[in-house]
This record gives C-alpha cells, sequence and structure tokens, in this order.
C-alpha cells in the first residue's frame, strides 16, 4: 500500500492541480479546482472518490498508508563507562531515519520545530552539498595528501602539487560547477568526491586539464 505522502506528491508534481503548505490547520494540500485545504492528518484516498476528506467519509476504505515514525533508544555496542549517554533515533516506517542526541536535545528541538510548523520560521538557506549534511569537503592541504596518495610521483608533497591544484580550480571554473569553493578568506575548499573524480579524469596525463 502506497503512503498518502507519497501519492500526494506524486500528484502534485505530474498534474500541477494541488500544492502542500503550511497552514493554521497545520501541513496539508490544496486542490486548486475547488480552492479546498486538507490538512494531511485527514487526507485519505479512494479509487472511487479520489483524494478526499477522512473526516467527511468515516466509512469509506481508504486505501493509503501513513508514514509512521517511530523513536528508538541506540543501543552502543561499546558504550564509554566514564561518559554514559543514551541517544535516541527517530525511523519511519521504511526504516530509514535521524539520530536526534539525547533526551535534552530532542527537548531543544521541539521550539525550533513547531516555530517551523505555526510559523514558517526557518534560517538562511543551505547547498544539498553542505558539509553540514556531511559532504565531505577538503582543505588544501588535504587534497594535496589525497592527490598525493592517488599518484605519489605526479603530486608530490611539495607547494608546486599545492599550486597546480588551485590553478586547476581557476582554469576549469570549479566554483561554479560544485568542485571546490572559497570562504570570506580566500581559502579554498574541494569537494571530495569530485576531486576524486578529477584526479581519476586526469590519470596519465601531462598537464593538469580541469
Amino acid at each position: 500500500m502506497q503512503s498518502i505522502q507519497d501519492m500526494i506528491s506524486e500528484y502534485c508534481q505530474e498534474t500541477g492541480l494541488a500544492h502542500t503548505e503550511n497552514r493554521e490547520g497545520g501541513y496539508g494540500v490544496v486542490f486548486h479546482d475547488e480552492g479546498e485545504f486538507i490538512p494531511m492528518r485527514d487526507l485519505g484516498y479512494s479509487g472511487r472518490l479520489g483524494f478526499y476528506r477522512l473526516s467527511a467519509f468515516p466509512d469509506v476504505a481508504n486505501e493509503a498508508s501513513y508514514n509512521t515514525w517511530t523513536i528508538h533508544p541506540i543501543r552502543e555496542r561499546h558504550p564509554d563507562p566514564d561518559h554514559p549517554w543514551q541517544p535516541y533515533a527517530l525511523l519511519d516506517s521504511d526504516g530509514f531515519g535521524y539520530i536526534l542526541g539525547e533526551r535534552w536535545q530532542v527537548e531543544e528541538l521541539l521550539p525550533v520545530l513547531k516555530a517551523f510548523l505555526d510559523d514558517g520560521v526557518v534560517d538562511e538557506p543551505i547547498d544539498d552539498d553542505d558539509e553540514a549534511l556531511g559532504t565531505r569537503w577538503l582543505t588544501i592541504s588535504e587534497a594535496v595528501e589525497e592527490a598525493h596518495a592517488f599518484d605519489s610521483e605526479k603530486y608530490t608533497l611539495t607547494e608546486s602539487t599545492d599550486y597546480r591544484i588551485r590553478q586547476a580550480a581557476r582554469r576549469g571554473n570549479w566554483l561554479e560547477n560544485g568542485k571546490a569553493k572559497q570562504d570570506s578568506s580566500g581559502r579554498w575548499k574541494f569537494h571530495a568526491r569530485r576531486f576524486r573524480g578529477w584526479l581519476v579524469a586526469n590519470r596519465g596525463r601531462t598537464n593538469d586539464i580541469a
């Protein structure tokens, strides 16, 4: 049985006849034909009726499931007796999840989530490959070490390799294609996976070509 969340997401994308949004009634769906807003918690699906309001048709069998979230204590295989802690994980019905942290961290998260759901409060946007989301970015020294490990003869642990990597980044517009970025001080960082791809692409070449 497909989840109602996936069904409505597909419907919005494929038809353009509805969209999701947050209102005082909570997170839900706006159907454009009638301008009706149905909170997600009150949304069902029937092959006969299509999407419908559960509270309006309590006797109609809902043919969609709901992604249910559960919280689980994380059992540490090698706990530190000097620093005991109890982290928790949030799992969806498909078994995918997130580490929430300890109880006090969950309590700190609660008002932030409430402000987001009630008032749409968010901070500055971040990129989908931001380090905060687990993407690894290399400093210039780490990039030199990575290159040296890949080909120690071509990329020696000297300033010349440092210079070659910086020049390749400048020549190849790495900033625009997401291979590299510079902070406010001009320090370079390189997307680890894309940097390794560049090393492979330049294997055997006399000159580095970005």
